[in-house]
């Protein structure tokens, strides 16, 4: 059964006086800002009977004058107060991510940095997956355990924004080293954090699109960074062409993450852009889907779930396979152009048309996908297109670069689309918070173990054939493709056997504080 807006459902909102009294409600004592909502909340005193339908929360007490708070107006706001400071924060993570590629394409990086040893760049390329492995769930079990995981993403991004800037001072190789091994630590708690605090604001069908839009500033940020890449060398200036490069993509970084640590929304319970009903219709919204879990508190036997639950697993390999291509392609894209044919700064541009179209092609599949409550056989047509066009990158012969120039498209716009869905899928099917943070965490962590392969399956030496490196992806690709498949197959059945075996029509809001994902009335999105 697939839970919406779209339903009505009488909620009982409690006075914050009353609110700590409740299992399930957030103790705002020590809080502070809490404590300022805590005093616009308290001037009624009567408990109101909310009714939640598809377009509004009208407040109902006793000698009120019917007060309506648009839902679709909550959802505008949220989106203003979230989505333009997230777009921006990937946009720029990203950026930093993968500047390494086209810093790799300028003259002198090699010989300041590697001495002209070639192999050293694929150790430099997968230092940044190292940390980023490591640290990502303990930095998103952290950021479920605040009060206020707001400011822990302001401040990763001027972490990984100093990190970034840094790049720009290396005389050697393990100065370099350095650098990507704490970019990876700050994005470690950017990355699979995002997911999990969209989840917090926006319902299951309002999930994916988001996701979407925002992943969506990765291919922005290849077609940027070739954009940028491209004007800076031809720009005569005193210092080294790739040093300008890490400081003009380092140093908004740190900007934003500035910004952001006073402007992005903290939860709901607390965050200053609600007023008193947009917080509670809000509240219950989010109450249709799942009971929800009281800040500071980590259900640590949903944890143990989410470590083994083999559905959390299954998303990791889907996850795992299109990394692999997708590693491959931010560190890789400019030179695998360059050894096409397209030369010099050429590279740079060219590489910005595949971006622009995967982006394009990922936010209307996303619309498509949330429309139908479809996640995995969107994710298996678009891995099934980028093994397509790998295949044709293997097939055709390297002076074919018309052919080879498409097939690059196919790759790019297939492995960037299956991103943001396999993370919305797997932030809707975890069922509680605290499952929800350890199975993101862990998507993004086991899912990138082979992202450390991409620095070395495009060596030089095989130049400009890669038939290697293109086999790698190419099967990854359609290993994603039958994984995907399967695994929205299996969920399918389970939904099929809830719904006979349950009487849905007298449950209200499954219990998932208690149950997570196995909770009565819980169906897992396809």
């Amino acid at each position: 059964m697939k839970k919406s807006a779209n339903f009505t459902e009488k909620v009982e909102h409690i006075p914050q006086e009353e609110a700590q009294h409740n299992e399930y409600t957030t103790d705002y004592t020590n809080d502070p800002e809490a404590q300022s909502q805590r005093t616009s909340t308290d001037v009624s005193s009567k408990k109101r009977r909310w009714s939640l339908s598809t377009g509004s929360l009208r407040s109902a007490g006793d000698g009120d004058s019917p007060h309506i708070v648009s839902n679709r107006k909550l959802v505008w706001k949220m989106d203003l107060a979230i989505m333009p400071l997230a777009i921006l924060l990937y946009l720029m993570a990203y950026l930093d991510r993968g500047n390494l590629g086209n810093a790799k394409t300028f003259p002198g990086f090699e010989s300041t940095v590697f001495n002209d040893q070639d192999d050293k760049y694929a150790l430099l390329s997968s230092m940044f997956y190292i940390s980023y492995l490591v640290f990502q769930v303990p930095l998103t079990l952290l950021a479920k355990y605040m009060a206020r995981p707001d400011l822990m993403i302001g401040t990763v991004a001027i972490l990984w924004g100093i990190s970034s800037t840094l790049q720009s001072t290396e005389f050697n190789y393990s100065g370099a080293l350095a650098c990507r091994f704490f970019l990876g630590f700050s994005e470690a708690g950017f990355g699979p954090l995002m997911p999990f605090y969209f989840s917090m604001f926006y319902l299951k069908n309002e999930l994916g699109k988001r996701t979407t839009i925002f992943i969506a500033a990765a291919p922005l940020a290849g077609a940027f960074s070739g954009i940028i890449a491209y004007g800076i060398e031809h720009i005569d200036y005193k210092i080294a062409s790739w040093r300008l490069l890490f400081l003009i993509m380092g140093l908004p970084s740190i900007l934003l993450g500035i910004v952001t640590l006073f402007v992005i929304p903290s939860r709901i319970e607390v965050t200053r852009w609600f007023n008193e009903e947009e917080r509670a219709l809000a509240q219950a919204r989010k109450n249709s889907e799942m009971t929800q879990e009281r800040i500071g508190y980590i259900n640590w036997r949903h944890v143990l779930s989410g470590f083994l639950d083999f559905r959390t697993y299954i998303n990791c390999f889907i996850y795992m396979c299109i990394n692999v291509a997708l590693s491959s392609i931010s560190s890789f894209l400019p030179q695998i152009l360059t050894d096409l044919g397209y030369t010099g700064a050429d590279s740079q541009l060219y590489s910005v048309p595949p971006y622009v179209c995967a982006g394009g092609w990922m936010i209307i599949l996303s619309f498509i996908s949330d429309k139908y409550q479809m996640r995995g056989p969107v994710i298996s047509v678009n891995m099934l297109i980028s093994g397509i066009g790998y295949s044709i990158l293997i097939g055709t012969d390297p002076s074919s670069l018309n052919a080879r120039y498409g097939a690059i498209f196919l790759s790019v716009m297939g492995t960037y689309t299956a991103i943001p869905l396999t993370l919305s899928w797997s932030a809707s099917n975890a069922g509680s918070e605290s499952k929800k943070a350890v199975a993101i965490a862990m998507l993004n962590t086991i899912g990138h173990t082979l992202s450390v392969l991409g620095g070395y399956i495009y060596p030089d030496a095989e130049a400009p054939e890669y038939t290697r490196g293109f086999a790698i992806c190419m099967s990854f690709a359609y290993a994603g493709c039958i994984a995907a498949a399967t695994h929205s197959t299996i969920l399918w059945f389970i939904n099929k056997r809830r719904d006979r075996e349950e009487d849905v029509s007298e449950i209200g809001t499954p219990d998932t504080f208690t149950h997570a994902d196995k909770a009565v009335g819980f169906r897992y999105t396809l």
